[in-house]
C-alpha cells in the first residue's frame, strides 16, 4: 500500500518495546474500565426495575383502597334501605290480622337485622383497619419516594462517572489507534533494521581489527615498560601508579555504563510506578464509590426486607380473616336461604288464606330476592379479593428471593474488592522496595563518582574545557544542518507533486551527516595514529624521563578516545532522533494522502451507476485494501444487473490522487 521501504528509518529497539508495553497496558486498563462500566450498568438497570415494580405496587394498593371505600359506601346505602324496608314491614304487621304468624316472622326478620348490624360493625372494624393500613401505606410511599430520590441522585452520579470513563476510553482508543499505526510502520522498519544490523556487524569487525592493532601496540608498550623497569626503579613506581589510574578509569567507565542502565531502568520503573499509582487512585475512588453505593443498597435492602415481612404477615392475616369471613358468610347465606324458603311457604299460605295485600307482599319478596343477589355479589367480590391477596403474597415472596440473590452477588463483589486491595498493597510494597534499591544505587554511585572526581579533577577540567569547545562547534554544525533541512522542507511543500522527493532529501541529509561523521573520525584517528607513531619511533632513542612523558601522553590519548567515543554516540543518538521525527512527519503526510485517495474512490463507487466503472473501481479497491475473493464478491453484489448502458456516472470529472 505505502512505499515505506524507500525511506531509511533509524529507530531504537527500546521505543518498540515501550510502544508494545504501553499498548498492552492500555488494553488492560480498557478491559478493567469496560468491566466496571458493565457492572454499573447492570446495577442501574436493576435499580430502575425495582423502582418500576414499587410504583406498580403502590398503584395497585391505591386501587384496592378505593374499591374498599366504594364497597363501604354501598353497604351503608344497603343498610339504610334495609332499615326502611323493616319499618314498612313493622307498619304492615300492625295492620295484619294474623298477628302471631307475623310476629313470628317479625322476630325472624329482627334476628336477621341483628346479624346484619353485627356484620356492619365487623365491616366498620375492617374499614378502620383498612384506613390504618392506608396511612401506613402512605408513610411507606413517602419513604419510598425519599429512597427513590436518593437512588436517582446516585444514578446521576454513576452516569456522570460513566460519561467520564467513556471519554477516557475514547481517548485511550485513539491512542491505541495511533499505536497500531506506529506498529504498522515499525513492521516495515524491521526489514531495514536487518540491513542496519548487517552494517553494524561489519563495523564491529572493523573495531575488532582496530582492537587487535591496539593490543599489538600495547604489547610493544609493555616491552618498553619492561626495558624501562630494568633501567630504573622510578619507572616502576610510575607504572604502578599508571596501572592504578587505568583501573580507576576502567571502574569509571563500568560505573558510567551501569549509571546509564540504571537511569534507563529508573525511568522505566518511574513511568510504571506513576501509571500504577494513577490506577491505584482510580481504583480507590471507584472502590469508595462502590462501597458507599453498597452500603446504601444494604440499608435499603434491610428496610425493604422489614417492610416486606410486615406486609406479608399483614396480608396473610387479612387473607386468613377473609377466608374465615367467607366461610361464615356462606353458612349465613345457606341459613338465610333456608329461612327465606320457609318464610316464602308461610307467606304463600297466608296469601291464600287472606288474599289481601298481594301486591305489597310481592314487592317485599322482590326486595328480599334483590338483597340475596347483592349478598351473593359481595361474596364473589370477597373471593376475588382473597385471590388477589394470595397472588400479591406470592409476588412478594419472589421479590424476597431475588433480593437475597442480589445480596449474595454484592457480597461476592465485596470479596473481589478485598482481593484487589491485597494485590494493590503488594504492588505498593514492591514499588517501595524498588525505590529503595534505586536510592541505594544512586547513593553508592554518587560516592564512587565523588572519589573518582577527587582523583582526576584537574584532568577532567582540562577535558571539559576542550570538549565544551567541541560541543559548541557541533551545535553550530547541527544548527546549520537544521537550517538546511528546513529549507528542504520548504522547497518540498512548494513542489508537493510527489512524495519521493521528500525521501530523497532525507537520504541526502543522512549522506551529508554520514560524510561529516566519517571525516571527523578519519581526522581524529589519523591524528591519534600520527601521535602514536611519533611516540613509538622516539621511544627507543629518548632517555627515561621522556619515556615517562610518552607513557603519560598515551594514557591521555586513551582517555580522550573514550570520551570521543561517548560524544560520537551521543551525537549519533541526537541525529537518529531528528531523523525519526522527519520520517514520522513524512509518514503522516503519506497516510493523509492515502486516506483522501481511498475516500474519493469509495465516494465514486457509491455515486457511479455504470457497471463497467464500478467493476474497475472494485479492482482498484481490491488492490488498495488487499481484499480476498470473498470480500470482492461482497462488493460485486452491489453491481446493477441487466443495466450495462442505462445510466451515466454523475461524478466523472473527479480527480483521483495517486496511491503512494
Amino acid at each position: 500500500m505505502m512505499d515505506c521501504s524507500s525511506t531509511d528509518h533509524h529507530h531504537h529497539p527500546l521505543d518498540d518495546e515501550d510502544d508494545i508495553n504501553n499498548r498492552n497496558h492500555n488494553n488492560e486498563t480498557i478491559e478493567s474500565y469496560t468491566n466496571n462500566n458493565q457492572s454499573l450498568n447492570n446495577d442501574n438497570e436493576s435499580l430502575q426495575q425495582k423502582l418500576k415494580e414499587t410504583e406498580e405496587k403502590l398503584l395497585k394498593f391505591k386501587n384496592f383502597v378505593l374499591t374498599l371505600r366504594n364497597e363501604r359506601n354501598q353497604l351503608k346505602e344497603k343498610v339504610n334501605n334495609d332499615n326502611q324496608v323493616i319499618e314498612k314491614l313493622k307498619a304492615q304487621v300492625k295492620k295484619s290480622q294474623n298477628c302471631n304468624q307475623l310476629f313470628h316472622n317479625f322476630q325472624q326478620l329482627q334476628n336477621e337485622y341483628d346479624k346484619s348490624q353485627d356484620e356492619i360493625e365487623q365491616y366498620k372494624k375492617r374499614t378502620k383497619q383498612s384506613d390504618l393500613d392506608l396511612a401506613k401505606c402512605v408513610d411507606e410511599m413517602n419513604q419510598l419516594k425519599v429512597i427513590n430520590d436518593d437512588q436517582k441522585d446516585t444514578i446521576r452520579l454513576l452516569q456522570l462517572n460513566q460519561s467520564q470513563q467513556d471519554i477516557q476510553i475514547d481517548m485511550q482508543k485513539e491512542t491505541i489507534k495511533e499505536y497500531e499505526s506506529k506498529i504498522i510502520v515499525l513492521e516495515t522498519k524491521l526489514a531495514e533494521k536487518d540491513v542496519q544490523v548487517h552494517d553494524y556487524e561489519m563495523k564491529i569487525n572493523e573495531s575488532n581489527e582496530l582492537q587487535q592493532e591496539l593490543k599489538s601496540k600495547n604489547d610493544i608498550i609493555e616491552q618498553l615498560s619492561v626495558q624501562l623497569a630494568e633501567q630504573t626503579e622510578q619507572l616502576e613506581k610510575y607504572s604502578d601508579e599508571i596501572c592504578d589510574q587505568k583501573k580507576v578509569i576502567e571502574k569509571y567507565a563500568v560505573l558510567e555504563k551501569e549509571n546509564v542502565n540504571l537511569a534507563e531502568e529508573y525511568n522505566k520503573n518511574k513511568h510504571i510506578i506513576q501509571s500504577n499509582c494513577e490506577e491505584i487512585e482510580k481504583f480507590k475512588q471507584n472502590e469508595s464509590k462502590l462501597q458507599s453505593t453498597i452500603e446504601m443498597l444494604e440499608k435499603s435492602m434491610n428496610d425493604f426486607r422489614v417492610l416486606h415481612t410486615e406486609k406479608i404477615a399483614a396480608l396473610e392475616l387479612e387473607n386468613y380473616d377473609l377466608k374465615n369471613k367467607l366461610q361464615f358468610s356462606e353458612t349465613d347465606l345457606r341459613n338465610n336461604r333456608e329461612k327465606f324458603d320457609e318464610y316464602k311457604s308461610k307467606v304463600a299460605i297466608t296469601l291464600k288464606e287472606n288474599k289481601m295485600n298481594h301486591g305489597d307482599y310481592s314487592r317485599q319478596i322482590e326486595s328480599l330476592n334483590l338483597r340475596l343477589e347483592n349478598l351473593q355479589e359481595e361474596n364473589e367480590k370477597l373471593r376475588n379479593e382473597s385471590e388477589k391477596l394470595s397472588v400479591l403474597v406470592d409476588q412478594l415472596k419472589i421479590e424476597k428471593r431475588t433480593m437475597q440473590t442480589q445480596l449474595t452477588t454484592l457480597n461476592d463483589q465485596l470479596n473481589d474488592l478485598k482481593t484487589l486491595r491485597k494485590n494493590f498493597d503488594l504492588l505498593n510494597t514492591e514499588n517501595d522496595k524498588l525505590n529503595q534499591t534505586l536510592k541505594q544505587l544512586q547513593i553508592s554511585f554518587a560516592r564512587e563518582r565523588s572519589q573518582i572526581s577527587e582523583t582526576n579533577r584537574e584532568q577532567l577540567e582540562q577535558l571539559r574545557s576542550e570538549y565544551e569547545n567541541r560541543i559548541k562547534n557541533l551545535e553550530e554544525e547541527l544548527a546549520n544542518q537544521r537550517n538546511i533541512v528546513a529549507n528542504h522542507h520548504h522547497h518540498q511543500r512548494q513542489s508537493s507533486d510527489d512524495s519521493n522527493s521528500v525521501i530523497n532529501s532525507n537520504t541526502s541529509f543522512e549522506e551529508i551527516k554520514e560524510e561529516n561523521c566519517s571525516i571527523r573520525s578519519n581526522v581524529s584517528s589519523s591524528l591519534e595514529r600520527n601521535f602514536l607513531e611519533e611516540i613509538l619511533s622516539t621511544g627507543s632513542k629518548s632517555p627515561t624521563p621522556a619515556n615517562g612523558q610518552n607513557f603519560d601522553n598515551l594514557t591521555h590519548l586513551l582517555a580522550e578516545s573514550e570520551t570521543n567515543i561517548n560524544l560520537l554516540s551521543e551525537q549519533n543518538r541526537v541525529l537518529k532522533e531528528e531523523i525519526r521525527r522527519l520520517h514520522r512527519s513524512i509518514d503522516r503526510m503519506d497516510i493523509a494522502n492515502n486516506l483522501e485517495y481511498l475516500k474519493n474512490v469509495l465516494l465514486k463507487f457509491m455515486t457511479i451507476k455504470r457497471q463497467d466503472e464500478k467493476e474497475r473501481l472494485i479492482n482498484v479497491l481490491s488492490i488498495i485494501l488487499k481484499l480476498t475473493t470473498e470480500e470482492t464478491a461482497i462488493f460485486n453484489e452491489f453491481l446493477p444487473e441487466n443495466l450495462p448502458n442505462s445510466n451515466k456516472s454523475l461524478t466523472s470529472s473527479w480527480n483521483l490522487w495517486q496511491w503512494s
